[in-house]
């Protein structure tokens, strides 16, 4: 994991929502481990994509009539919830 991007939590509603830079979702599994979140939460990692390249993906799509694929973001942030 390289950095916490943002951090916010509810205490009423027992829920926390982290964005992470990291290499990959795998590091952030093993870090849920390490300190224990996953122990006490469900843990969800959602890869973010920055909204400018799902529009040009979905430009492409359009034009050239091919579906999307499951492409890894470009960018390295993720969200855990």
């Amino acid at each position: 994991m390289r950095r916490v991007v943002a951090f916010y939590m509810s205490v009423l509603e027992h829920e926390w929502v982290i964005i992470l830079e990291a290499e990959n979702a795998h590091d952030i599994e093993e870090l849920s481990i390490a300190v224990g979140i996953s122990s006490y939460n469900t843990v969800k990692i959602v890869p973010l994509r920055y909204f400018d390249d799902v529009i040009k993906k979905l430009e492409v799509n359009l034009e050239s009539n091919i579906h999307v694929t499951n492409e890894p973001p470009q960018n390295p942030f993720y969200l855990i919830e």
